[in-house]
């Protein structure tokens, strides 16, 4: 178990919150019961297998988050917790939840997704006041008659279960209003659930769909509809243009060659996903589609952009990356986005045109093909002084542009899976910068200048040759490198009355 961990609770969104998720935890620290007054603790991605029966001193908790650990035991006193309102413990080990569940009456959201329950625990059908349900990837075969009790449930997840057939239980859940179904074989969309007129999310993703009913048209109050993987959908109806309310729609991986003019009526639609189908134009009509903000094209057959794309005057996230094109229209400057994913074309040079969306906020732009591979990062990138984030993973990147040091807002850089030896030095001079991901690269050390920047939280550097830090502080993760460099950073710094006659500081005898 990691050593030194900070457990002062911080107030987060008016909740006292103790975030310990990813500190190789094996037991809940003994200290976290004494904080009587917490009430939201986060324990995931951690090596925990039981929650002791001191969680019931945290008589305060109104919510609790254990996921990904490896549960196989809840103790009984977690019932004695009556002002819970949240609890989770998704992807664990669990194949039982602790007798008296009924009693947590402020419960309104509960998740037990990727457990190992053959049932959901009947007791969940007296948890009146409970609105989120996640039973989802259990190898559950049905659902209890009594879950029509939750008359107040509004979200249902089912997706990954082993229903022996479609839960006709759902149909008599008048305020149900998004239902996830995916990863159930389905080769349609029941007629029944066509009838669910109040419905408003249908998550049907990852099954066998081959058709959309026609009766599609019915959902009048549908803000989501996510078919995503199902690759032998090949066409859509002409009827998807008359959801009067549609804002999402997800067609990623559907083997899609084109797609209905009608679609383009969706006048109410904000984000358009078509990855990864067999795309090579778009309709002049996609114009209409004016509220648009996100629209992800990427991993089609685009040769060339299409340029009736940059008519979208409200157009915020633009995703083109993994198509052959070599160029970008001069219309792309119009639009003002904040987001851009470029990654995996086949620009033969880095192309101006981005350098131009001075709004730009995030580039993905990894996968570099360019004639000039050792060097996709233009000088130029200076002029995108908004940018939060930066990707230019698996390019065969060996340095960085000294321009990058006007990036003061930059947050997030991802520098994976190049040809790196060492942290480029004007990483350093980021202030903003939370996140540094340099997996698969060439490094051996990483300096205790990282140390330095202000606000620094995570790290990835893993798939590298490290000789420093050491091994064991590699393997505990983000928070104890940054932790060691930031020691080791104080260590060599002299302080102020140790500096030399010219207050200058002498040279460090620690190797960097």
């Amino acid at each position: 178990m990691a050593t030194g961990i900070n457990l002062q609770p911080k107030v987060v969104n008016g909740l006292l919150t103790l975030d310990l998720s990813n500190r190789g935890l094996t037991f809940i620290p003994p200290q976290v019961f004494h904080l009587v007054d917490l009430e939201k603790l986060v324990l995931s991605k951690n090596f925990l297998t039981s929650i002791p029966a001191e969680i019931g001193a945290l008589r305060k908790l109104q919510v609790l988050v254990v996921d990904d650990n490896s549960l196989s035991y809840v103790h009984q006193r977690i019932i004695t917790l009556v002002n819970l309102g949240y609890l989770s413990v998704q992807r664990n080990q669990l194949a039982k939840m602790p007798n008296g569940l009924s009693n947590l009456r402020a419960l309104h959201g509960l998740f037990i997704r990727g457990n190992r329950f053959t049932e959901v625990p009947e007791e969940v059908c007296s948890l009146l006041n409970l609105q989120w349900l996640g039973v989802g990837d259990n190898p559950i075969r049905h659902l209890p008659e009594n879950i029509i009790q939750l008359t107040r449930l509004k979200i249902l997840s089912i997706t990954g279960c082993m229903l022996d057939e479609f839960p006709q239980q759902v149909l008599q859940m008048q305020a149900l209003e998004e239902l996830f179904m995916g990863s159930r074989g389905l080769s349609s969309i029941p007629d029944k659930v066509l009838k669910q007129k109040h419905i408003q999310c249908l998550i049907l993703r990852d099954n066998k769909i081959k058709k959309i009913s026609k009766k599609i048209s019915k959902f009048d109050y549908l803000l989501t509809l996510d078919v995503s993987n199902n690759p032998d959908l090949k066409f859509i109806p002409r009827q998807i243009g008359k959801l009067p309310k549609l804002y999402n729609l997800h067609l990623e991986n559907c083997g899609l060659e084109s797609l209905p003019d009608e679609l383009y009526n969706l006048h109410t639609l904000g984000s358009l996903n078509l990855k990864g189908n067999k795309l090579s134009a778009l309709s002049t009509e996609i114009t209409k589609l004016q509220s648009l903000k996100q629209l992800f094209i990427d991993n089609n057959q685009f040769m060339e952009f299409p340029e009736e794309i940059c008519a979208l005057a409200n157009l915020e996230v633009l995703g083109c990356g993994q198509n052959p094109l070599t160029r970008l229209p001069d219309k792309l400057t119009i639009l003002n986005l904040k987001s851009l994913t470029i990654s995996c074309c086949r620009f033969e040079e880095f192309p101006r045109q981005v350098l131009s969306l001075g709004g730009l906020e995030r580039l993905y732009m990894g996968g570099w093909a360019g004639s000039n591979t050792h060097s996709p990062v233009p000088e130029g990138i200076a002029h995108l002084q908004n940018l939060r984030l930066l990707a230019v993973d698996q390019s065969e990147l060996s340095h960085l542009p000294e321009s990058i040091i006007h990036l003061q807002l930059l947050q997030e850089l991802d520098l994976s899976m190049n040809l790196f030896t060492a942290v480029p030095q004007v990483v350093f001079t980021l202030p903003s910068l939370l996140a540094l991901y340099m997996v698969g690269n060439q490094l051996t050390r990483l300096p205790v200048e990282l140390g330095r920047l202000p606000v620094l939280e995570d790290i990835a550097v893993f798939d590298n040759p490290l000789e420093y830090p050491p091994e064991d502080i590699c393997k505990e993760g983000s928070d104890a490198i940054i932790d060691f460099l930031r020691a080791e950073d104080a260590r060599v710094v002299p302080l102020e009355g140790e500096m030399g006659a010219q207050g200058h500081h002498p040279t460090p005898t620690t190797e960097l």
